[in-house]
């Protein structure tokens, strides 16, 4: 990863490599390589994005890459899952859709579609 993403920094500060006493995010180079939580991170981000880039040379011109990622349901609403940045992998989807129907319409507040 050439750049430590926010959310990786904010949930485990750990990957940060401190500066002069300091573990503030911010700079470009201000990651921890040796970290096991930044190379666990950087392996899955590296092997998603290898993933993509394979399928796209071997598919027909017709196809192509959507996934539907799940809400975690709380409450009879919705948040983002915190182990998947949805941002940065729906770029590498042609297509990234949700189901919104989870977990029935009776329970529904409008705001997942939102």
């Amino acid at each position: 990863m050439p750049c430590l993403p926010g959310w990786l920094a904010k949930r485990y500060p750990e990957v940060m490599t401190p500066p002069q006493g300091q573990n503030k995010y911010g700079p470009r180079q201000k990651r921890d390589i040796a970290s096991p939580v930044y190379r666990y991170y950087a392996e899955r981000i590296i092997r998603q994005v290898w993933q993509v880039e394979l399928v796209k040379q071997y598919r027909l011109v017709s196809q192509f890459i959507t996934h539907n990622f799940d809400f975690v349901w709380r409450n009879g609403s919705f948040g983002l899952r915190a182990e998947v940045d949805h941002v940065t992998t729906s770029r590498l989807l042609d297509v990234t859709g949700v189901n919104v129907y989870q977990p029935g319409q009776s329970r529904l507040t409008g705001a997942e579609i939102a």
